[in-house]
């Protein structure tokens, strides 16, 4: 009995590495293909695809657990939807979610259901009080950000880091409301004029060499990331993970 536990345990890691080096060698090979003369156009449409598919996905698997309902689409891929009705061209890579600080434990109870269906649980990130802020997940290279809101009055709160810092962000809190993209129903802020405009200013205009650390009005400080390192990779033992704090 000891022996065959071995077993599934040492198939079970084996299977882990495989899909990790599957996301590892599609993202480099894409890479390699986009810099390829007349590759842009093929590999575009390949990744819009599978970026579409990926999104269905990802609503399909979270309908069917205590996290449906409770979060939203936001950030790049509101932007996208508003500016182009479609995802942004140069962030098929990226999709981001919000939920609130208070369905939390919704989250987390939702998350081995998004592992059992390929989506890898890449990192856990806490702010400099060790306050879970953010699960991140990947599958085929494309990472799909949720980020914890932080209610502050009538703001939202919540924190980003980049290059070792942590930038913290407000916007202005919001109720939701459903809406239609790639053939599924999501939510969204009610205004997401008055969302987008509080990530982005004028996020009608495209901005080239925009960066979110450096240019976004929400903004309201910056300090050094003291947690910046402890990044861990895939997993699929979450109890030592998802706790709120410490």
């Amino acid at each position: 009995m000891v022996d065959a536990s071995r077993r599934d345990a040492t198939a079970r890691q084996a299977w882990q590495r495989a899909r990790e080096l599957a996301v590892v060698t599609g993202r480099h090979a894409g890479r390699v293909v986009m810099r390829a003369p007349g590759g842009t156009p093929v590999v575009l449409a390949a990744a819009k695809h599978l970026y579409r598919r990926e999104l269905r996905r990802l609503n399909d698997v979270l309908a069917a657990t205590p996290a449906a309902g409770c979060f939203w689409v936001w950030a790049g891929l509101l932007l996208g939807w508003a500016r182009e009705g479609d995802v942004l061209s140069h962030d098929l890579d990226d999709a981001d979610f919000a939920f609130l600080e208070a369905d939390f434990a919704k989250v987390r109870d939702s998350v081995p259901a998004l592992v059992n269906a390929g989506f890898l649980l890449r990192s856990v990130l806490r702010n400099n009080d060790g306050v879970l802020t953010g699960l991140f997940f990947e599958r085929f290279g494309i990472h799909f950000d949720f980020f914890k809101l932080i209610p502050v009055q009538d703001r939202f709160r919540y924190y980003g880091y980049f290059r070792g810092v942590q930038v913290v962000f407000e916007i202005p809190a919001q109720s939701l409301e459903p809406f239609e993209l790639f053939d599924r129903r999501w939510l969204k802020a009610k205004d997401h004029d008055r969302d987008l405009t509080a990530l982005y200013g004028d996020w009608r205009t495209p901005q080239l060499g925009w960066r979110t650390d450096r240019d976004s009005p929400a903004i309201i400080s910056r300090e050094l990331w003291r947690r910046a390192g402890l990044w861990h990779g895939p997993t699929t033992d979450l109890s030592e993970y998802l706790h709120p704090r410490g």
